[in-house]
């Protein structure tokens, strides 16, 4: 897979992968109008062409064959962790019919990379207390809980470890 950084060609191609694996991973878990609320304020061409111009946020993109088909922001700046030191993944997925592949670790070494180059030498993120599978992930590559905070998910107020790794 090819990681580079988003820009506003991949606007497009970017909201459609977001949208589709944000409801993947949590259309189980969440009711489908909570999906739509958080979907209509979060994933629309506007709110991703500021993210994509926002001072201190970044999309890293993955792709395969010319296909986008992974994802992950980042954020340097206003992040959840309080900690100057510290860069935020706020989102990283791959596309489910990528699953298995080993991609999601590519895509995380993006992410540290990208932090190191930054000059963060910790980097964090908030994972939802009920995602064993994500948290597992990200036990395995080091990171540890350091707190808990709300995340509201269209009308519903849910829980997010957040994860901390040295770099």
């Amino acid at each position: 897979m090819e990681v580079q950084i988003a820009n506003s060609s991949h606007i497009e191609s970017l909201l459609a992968l977001a949208t589709r694996t944000f409801v993947d991973t949590y259309s189980q878990y969440n009711t489908a109008e909570n999906l739509r609320l958080y979907l209509e304020t979060n994933f629309t061409p506007n709110s991703m062409a500021n993210e994509l111009s926002e001072k201190g946020s970044t999309y890293l993109v993955g792709f395969e064959e010319g296909k986008m088909i992974a994802f992950a922001k980042i954020r340097t700046l206003g992040t959840i962790l309080n900690d100057e030191n510290a860069s935020e993944i706020q989102r990283i997925y791959v596309d489910k019919a990528y699953h298995g592949k080993g991609l999601g670790s590519v895509l995380m070494q993006a992410c540290i990379d990208f932090a190191k180059q930054q000059g963060y030498p910790k980097i964090g993120l908030g994972v939802w207390e009920n995602n064993s599978k994500a948290i597992s992930f990200y036990t395995k590559w080091g990171f540890e809980k350091v707190g808990v905070h709300s995340f509201v998910l269209g009308s519903e107020e849910q829980n997010d470890f957040i994860l901390l790794k040295n770099l």
